[in-house]
């Protein structure tokens, strides 16, 4: 689902499913018509990524290190993002290196049962497998507002580096365990994507709430996925009937490359997930 307001930003809804499986049935009329809309930014043609942990629990293990090996070992693998093709999407670049931080946030305060149902209950966990949020200690809530400003200062310091040409440049922010954002606990995700700037050039970013990843490469292919072809949630593509994403329509719908479990992505040439 593609969600706006508080900032742009797309979104991870867990608990939507996709309306059509692999294939539609011989006949069928396609439900879908993803194109683009517009023809300035929005696609990121030759994505630059890096992966960025937020926190101190991020020095303290190889969990990222591992994050990042896998993903740069499933390039060019089982065609995984040559599916984006269709979209003007090459095979992603990812840096050498990972980037840790531990910015100083503002926490957001929260009502009773604020953080219990609103960001860890279905949201926080996917499908709300733990019941109703009972058995999750809540989150602490970030101010989505700051991100921008925190990636800005990491770059003039040199612990991010520069943002590409103008649009490339993905920063996959991974947050702490114990964090999600206002953004995504008032609506129930746990994880979106938005575009800022710095100097001049553009760039996305994509902040992924900590359970989204352990051992859950679908969750992380479906924000990549989300991030290369509507990087500024305007112009890139989008179903327009429902504005979903080529990630939200194969929601829950996976497949595995090289032993590693990922999410399908959609094709609007083949009106099906790949």
């Amino acid at each position: 689902m593609k969600f706006l307001p508080p900032l742009l930003a797309t979104t991870l809804l867990m608990g939507c499913t996709a309306t059509i499986g692999d294939t539609p049935p011989n006949g069928y009329e396609c439900p879908h018509n993803v194109y683009r809309h517009g023809d300035s930014t929005g696609v990121i043609t030759q994505p630059v990524v890096s992966f960025v942990g937020w926190g101190g629990y991020w020095y303290n293990n190889s969990e990222l290190s591992s994050y990042h090996s896998d993903w740069v070992s499933l390039i060019g693998k089982g065609d995984l993002f040559g599916k984006l093709s269709e979209y003007g999407v090459d095979n992603p670049i990812f840096n050498a290196d990972t980037y840790i931080d531990s910015p100083t946030f503002t926490l957001i305060p929260q009502g009773d049962g604020g953080t219990g149902d609103g960001g860890t209950g279905d949201g926080g966990t996917g499908d709300g497998g733990t019941g109703d949020g009972g058995t999750v200690p809540p989150l602490s809530v970030l101010d989505d507002t700051e991100f921008v400003t925190i990636i800005n200062s990491e770059i003039q310091t040199s612990i991010l580096p520069l943002p590409q040409q103008q649009g490339s440049t993905l920063y996959a922010v991974f947050l702490p365990p114990g964090y999600t954002s206002q953004f995504m606990a008032t609506n129930k995700y746990i994880g979106y994507h938005g575009m800022g700037y710095y100097g001049g050039v553009s760039y996305t970013f994509a902040i992924l709430e900590y359970s989204a990843y352990p051992g859950d490469n679908p969750l992380i292919s479906h924000e990549l996925f989300e991030a290369f072809t509507d990087s500024d949630v305007l112009t890139g593509y989008y179903d327009k009937g429902g504005e979903e994403e080529v990630g939200d329509l194969c929601l829950g719908i996976y497949t595995d490359v090289d032993g590693f479990t990922v999410q399908k992505v959609w094709s609007q040439n083949g009106c099906k997930c790949l």
